[in-house]
């Protein structure tokens, strides 16, 4: 950081807002904005602060899987499961599910569908 060139007043901001924002662009460094010579804001180019976010979100998952908090979906979906008491749901075929869903409606009668054997793969080994 180059406190000279990277820590401006409001005012100058305002007033030479295509410069600073060239400097952005040039620098790739934050610019701290000073109201009565507190700070009051940081900006930076679209690209820094991207830059920022990805290397913050990959820090935090890695910051979890070093620390053992880390799960995939399904350690996840069984850890759930168990803390609240919630069944596994059984798998149905689409049939059942129709029947199960219009139940409460009297029912619903699902026409047999005649089906053709499953065809043999082409063979592409000529």
């Amino acid at each position: 950081m180059d406190i000279t060139k990277d820590i401006q007043p409001m005012t100058t901001f305002r007033n030479h807002s295509a410069e600073i924002m060239e400097h952005l662009r040039q620098t790739q460094r934050p610019v701290i904005l000073t109201v009565n010579g507190k700070a009051a804001a940081v900006i930076q180019d679209a690209e820094a602060y991207q830059r920022l976010v990805d290397l913050a979100a990959g820090a935090s998952a890695e910051e979890g899987m070093e620390h053992g908090r880390s799960y995939d979906a399904k350690e996840a979906l069984a850890a759930l499961r168990a803390e609240f008491d919630i069944p596994r749901a059984q798998r149905k075929n689409l049939a059942d599910s129709i029947h199960a869903r219009f139940a409460k409606f009297g029912g619903v009668d699902l026409p047999d569908i005649p089906r053709e054997p499953i065809r043999e793969p082409p063979d592409f080994s000529a």
